[in-house]
C-alpha cells in the first residue's frame, strides 16, 4: 500500500524519544539522571512511600508537590529517610 511503513520501519524520528540527561547533586554527590522532576526521581531511585523527606536547593518539597516540582542541571537534592529506634 502506497504511504504505509514497513514493519520493522518507525514514521518517528528515533530522536522525538530520547530525554536528555542532567547532573544534580544528590546528597553531596554527583548524579546523573533523566527525571525531569521530585516525583520522576523518587521513581527512579525506589524511595519507600513514607518516611522520605525531599529538600531542592534546601527548601524541602512536600510531597503533594514532587510531580511539580522541575529538577534544573546542578540543582542539589538532598533525601531525608526517617529511622525508627534509640
Amino acid at each position: 500500500m502506497v504511504g504505509t511503513f514497513p514493519s520493522a520501519v518507525t514514521p518517528f524520528p528515533y530522536f522525538s524519544f530520547l530525554v536528555m540527561a542532567i547532573n544534580i547533586l544528590l546528597n553531596q554527590k554527583t548524579y546523573e539522571t533523566t527525571a525531569q522532576n521530585v516525583a520522576d526521581l523518587a521513581k527512579e531511585l525506589a524511595l519507600p512511600q513514607q518516611g522520605v523527606a525531599v529538600a531542592l536547593n534546601q527548601r524541602i518539597v512536600m510531597r503533594d508537590n514532587w510531580s511539580n516540582t522541575p529538577l534544573e542541571e546542578n540543582c542539589s537534592v538532598m533525601i531525608i529517610s526517617a529511622v525508627c529506634g534509640g
